[in-house]
């Protein structure tokens, strides 16, 4: 049997505290996110999306939301990380057919 291994496109870590790591495979992104310590002055801010097709649109399953692949690449996902200490978010964002 064949195995598709999905390809590590980001793994960063921001000053705000922020650690993120995005998969790619196919049509198909997953972007796990978590923060250690919450700055409370400072306003969640977008997380830059990297391996996606600006042409597209793509989907996140689990909130319905549709996101242009031209502002995650650009401006970002705001990730929506709860508020406090040890949050964490899982977001999976799939290509829509053109």
């Amino acid at each position: 049997a064949h195995v598709r291994v999905p390809q590590l496109l980001e793994a960063l870590r921001r000053d705000d505290g922020v650690v993120a790591l995005q998969y790619v495979l196919g049509d198909r992104s997953v972007v796990f996110a978590y923060r250690q310590a919450a700055h409370f002055a400072e306003p969640d801010r977008p997380l830059r999306l990297d391996g996606l097709d600006s042409a597209d649109r793509y989907l996140d399953p689990d909130s319905g939301t549709t996101h242009s692949g031209a502002v995650l690449l650009a401006h970002g996902l705001r990730l929506g990380l709860p508020t406090g200490d040890f949050a964490s978010a899982v977001v999976r964002l799939e290509r829509i057919p053109r």
